[in-house]
């Protein structure tokens, strides 16, 4: 019997059109979250913040299993992404974190992840409590790295000394 309960799947999108899918599927009935963010971008002659998705190219859906096929051939939905055989599912964890990034203007960006060098650490201070990633360094800057593996991502936060403790590593003998 197939899965019949709603789970977050994500879905490619054609590129610079994840805005229109958030407001055609949102008509549809089905929640979206599309986390988008201020990004001050250059022109030759001026500068000016614009909206863009946190996550270029994705677009998360709450639906069933079933309803998957019908999304796919919605316009500007590219495909369901896969991790192998199986539909690539966000946890309800990933998606609250990507909503209080978004809720508290965090400032976030993303990247793949990658194996850094650097200390695990878990933030202590304020509406991310309780998140743990991987600290480093970027010239004058602090960032945490917070990987959401259900798509192969990691969020890069800016973030306080102050508002980390160093996760210490124990081996078992």
């Amino acid at each position: 019997m197939a899965d019949s309960n709603p789970k977050w799947y994500v879905f490619y999108c054609r590129s610079r059109s994840e805005k229109k899918v958030l407001e055609m599927l949102t008509r549809e009935g089905y929640s979206v979250c599309l986390p988008l963010v201020k990004e001050l971008r250059q022109w030759s002659d001026r500068k000016k913040k614009v909206i863009v998705p946190l996550i270029p190219g994705y677009a998360f859906i709450y639906c069933k299993l079933h309803e998957i096929y019908s999304i796919t051939l919605l316009p500007n939905i590219v495909t369901v992404v896969r991790i192998g055989k199986e539909y690539a599912i966000l946890r309800q964890e990933e998606i609250d974190l990507l909503n209080k990034i978004i809720e508290n203007d965090i400032s976030a960006s993303t990247q793949p992840i990658s194996v850094k060098k650097g200390e695990k650490v878990r933030v202590i201070n304020g509406v991310l409590t309780g998140q743990v990633g991987v600290c480093y360094y970027d010239s004058e800057n602090k960032y945490i790295t917070i990987a959401i593996e259900s798509i192969g991502k990691e969020l890069k936060i800016k973030i306080l000394s102050e508002d980390v403790e160093v996760i210490k590593e124990t081996t078992m003998v």
